[in-house]
């Protein structure tokens, strides 16, 4: 008489985790235990590959970058214009970048901007351009920054924030002059004065 034990039906590969198997025989113990094995060791392979994934990602960082930050115009006569000056944005990833969304970037008077950012893919290395200028309206210094945001998402929302720094200096032209600050001996004059007249023109009346 055959041995009804087994004769015990072996469960395929995918119900291995699921159906109890008969342990009468230890052939089939054997072959139980390397399904399992198996589907073991290819469940934990994909989670090795889902967190180094996650983790290159975390590394990887936004790969655009901004050059330079920093923009000086020099001595320039009020009324003229100088030299434009160019700052490079330029995708460092291994990927296309885009298409790219900017966020601001307009400087204050009398610095203007201009670029060719917005909509474009970069590919890998690929660079698109802020292009700077300056017009004093006056003698002196000027200072103003111009500050961006360069995204890949739909809204420049998230995106990597840049600040570039402008300086300038008229030459010629009329400087401003600050009015004169009457110290404290003048005000109290200026106020009997004013008194003095008051009190002269309620005489007349």
């Amino acid at each position: 008489m055959s041995d009804r034990r087994a004769m015990t039906r072996i469960p395929p590969a995918g119900d291995a985790l699921d159906a109890p198997v008969p342990l009468a025989s230890s052939g089939i113990r054997r072959m139980t235990s390397t399904l399992l094995s198996g589907r073991r060791r290819a469940y934990l392979a994909f989670l090795g590959v889902v967190s180094f994934a996650l983790s290159s990602a975390a590394l990887a960082g936004n790969p655009i970058t901004a050059t330079p930050t920093s923009l000086d115009f020099g001595e320039i006569e009020v009324g003229q214009s100088a030299p434009t000056q160019v700052v490079t944005i330029t995708n460092t990833g291994a990927v296309p970048y885009g298409p790219v969304q900017v966020g601001g970037g307009a400087p204050q008077d009398p610095f203007t901007a201009v670029q060719s950012c917005q909509g474009v893919t970069l590919q890998s290395g690929g660079t698109c351009t802020f292009v700077y200028g300056f017009e004093p309206t006056g003698a002196g210094v000027f200072t103003g920054t111009s500050t961006f945001v360069i995204s890949d998402a739909p809204a420049p929302d998230g995106g990597t924030a840049f600040t570039i720094t402008l300086t300038g200096r008229g030459a010629g032209g009329v400087a401003a002059t600050p009015l004169p600050v009457l110290s404290t001996w003048a005000l109290a004059l200026l106020a009997g004065l004013v008194a003095c007249a008051g009190f002269a023109a309620t005489r007349r009346t």
